[in-house]
């Protein structure tokens, strides 16, 4: 796999692409080879948490905190969550600060996934190229096998192009490293485009996501189930501390997430169903 000479710092570059949308797939691409002996480092210390079933965010975010960059924003994110009586704009600022947290937690886990599909195409004898595209900022890979025929000449003459999101599929596709000579590098994409995405921002150390079909349906489960358990002071009672705090979080993850404009819209139907219910 070739390397690239223009990346800077590993916290920095996690920022840059933590702050930028629609990177999905050539933000990991450039990490896979800029930083991949951070990201495999990385990748132990997480696949030790989720066989342990501790949550993950926290190793990805100390890991990146221990950056100077990562380090820089933390220090501004305490000294707001310091600040009891808070300006529009330190309040604006302090949410902003969580979203890039989130951001940063689902950018790593996509380059982590992203470096376990190149490592696993390179066991397959497939050479891995990643390149900058001439003229823009975008990254892209070709993958190739470097088998030969019986005769010396090449199985393969053409590269095949593998997106970021191809790549984090690969860790699900299973092959028998006997056969996997006989399957061709297009078909190994075939493979990939047959399986779901995973979600990223979902995991939390061993917590299987669920189908993102299913979203309302959980939601309304969840909302019924903890309708009435609030007590005076607002503190949902009844259930275990460790439960108290994961639903809390989800609230805290939707809440850093949400525009203003959807929560104003989400406000005014729970009001319009309590009206149309009192009524």
């Amino acid at each position: 796999m070739n390397t690239l000479r223009n990346s800077t710092s590993y916290g920095a570059d996690i920022l840059h692409y933590a702050s930028l949308k629609g990177e999905q797939d050539s933000g990991p691409l450039f990490f896979a080879v800029a930083h991949a002996a951070t990201l495999r480092e990385l990748a132990d210390k997480v696949a030790y948490a989720v066989s342990k079933e501790e949550k993950v965010r926290p190793i990805i975010l100390d890991h990146w905190k221990s950056s100077p960059e990562g380090d820089e924003v933390q220090k501004e994110y305490a000294s707001l969550l310091g600040i009891k009586q808070k300006t529009p704009d330190q309040t604006v600022r302090q949410q902003t600060l969580l979203e890039l947290f989130n951001q940063v937690n689902i950018q790593t886990l996509r380059n982590i996934e992203t470096l376990v599909g190149i490592d696993k195409l390179s066991a397959w004898d497939r050479d891995v190229n990643i390149q900058r595209i001439p003229g823009t900022s975008k990254y892209a890979c070709y993958v190739i096998s470097t088998q030969q025929n019986d005769d010396g000449t090449r199985k393969e003459f053409i590269h095949v192009p593998f997106t970021a999101t191809q790549l984090r599929k690969l860790g699900k596709v299973q092959l028998d490293v006997a056969t996997v000579d006989s399957i061709s590098t297009a078909d190994i994409r075939k493979a990939c485009d047959s399986l779901k995405a995973g979600t990223p921002n979902a995991q939390a150390g061993g917590t299987e996501a669920i189908a993102r079909t299913a979203l309302g349906k959980t939601a309304k489960a969840l909302e019924t189930a903890i309708a009435g358990t609030f007590d005076a002071s607002g503190k949902l009672d009844g259930v275990s501390a460790a439960t108290r705090k994961d639903v809390y979080m989800l609230w805290a993850s939707m809440d850093a997430q949400m525009s203003e404009a959807e929560k104003a819209k989400a406000r005014k139907a729970y009001a319009d169903l309590n009206a149309k219910q009192a009524a």
